[in-house]
C-alpha cells in the first residue's frame, strides 16, 4: 500500500530531530506553567486571606477558585465559589476555552442537601437580590441556574495575551485580582442569599 505525505508531514520528517526537541521543551514549559499557577495561588491567598477569602490554584483545571472563607462547612467542602478559569493558552492542559472566564459555581450546594429545584430558585433568588443592571453584568448563554448562574467570559484575553498573562505568578496574580474585583463587588450579597437558603 503507497503512503502519501501531506507537506506538513514532509516538512515534519526532514526535521524530526528539531520537532522532537520541541516537543520535549514543550512539555517541561508546561510544567513550569504549571508551577507559575501555583506561586500565583499562593500569593492570592498571601493577598486575600486577611480580607476573609479562600483561594484555592489548580494547574489541572486551568482554575484559580475564590470563596469567602465564611461559607466553607469542615465537612462538606464550600457550597458556592468562583471560578477564574481559561487564563492560560490553548494546547495548555485540556483546556479548550476562547478567552478566560469569571463563573460563580452553585453545583457543591447539592452536598448541603439543596436538590436542583431549590439551587435554581437560589439562583433566581440571587439575581433579584443584585438588581437588574448587576445581574446583566454576569449573564451569559453557558450559564444555568441550577450549577452556575452567573459568568461573565473576558474576551479582551486572546491567546498572546494569555501567553503574558502565565509569563510570571506576579502578572497571573495581578490579572486575577483585577478580575476577581468584580466578584468581591456582588460578595455580599450572594453571602445573604446563601445563608438564607441554608438558615445560618
Amino acid at each position: 500500500m503507497t503512503t502519501y505525505y501531506t507537506d506538513t508531514d514532509k516538512l515534519l520528517l526532514e526535521r524530526w530531530q528539531e520537532v522532537n526537541e520541541l516537543i520535549e521543551a514543550r512539555e517541561e514549559l508546561i510544567d513550569r506553567i504549571d508551577d507559575v499557577v501555583e506561586v500565583a495561588g499562593q500569593l492570592l491567598a498571601r493577598s486575600l486571606e486577611p480580607r476573609g477569602y479562600a483561594v484555592e490554584a489548580s494547574p489541572k483545571d486551568v482554575a484559580i477558585y475564590l470563596h469567602r472563607s465564611a461559607w466553607a462547612d469542615r465537612k462538606k467542602g464550600t457550597p458556592v465559589y468562583f471560578t477564574l478559569g481559561g487564563f492560560a493558552p490553548l494546547g495548555y492542559r485540556k483546556h479548550s476555552e476562547a478567552h478566560p472566564y469569571l463563573w460563580l459555581t452553585t453545583s457543591d450546594l447539592e452536598a448541603f442537601r439543596q436538590k436542583v429545584d431549590q439551587r435554581i430558585e437560589f439562583s433566581r433568588s440571587l439575581r433579584k437580590a443584585l438588581g437588574a443592571d448587576v445581574a446583566r453584568t454576569w449573564e451569559h448563554h453557558h450559564c444555568n441556574d441550577a450549577d452556575e448562574p452567573l459568568g461573565r467570559v473576558l474576551t479582551d484575553y486572546d491567546d498572546r495575551a494569555r501567553c503574558e498573562l502565565v509569563s510570571s505568578p506576579e502578572k497571573l496574580h495581578d490579572f486575577a485580582m483585577k478580575e476577581f474585583d468584580h466578584a468581591f463587588q456582588i460578595a455580599d450579597v450572594v453571602e445573604r442569599q446563601l445563608f438564607v437558603l441554608l438558615g445560618r
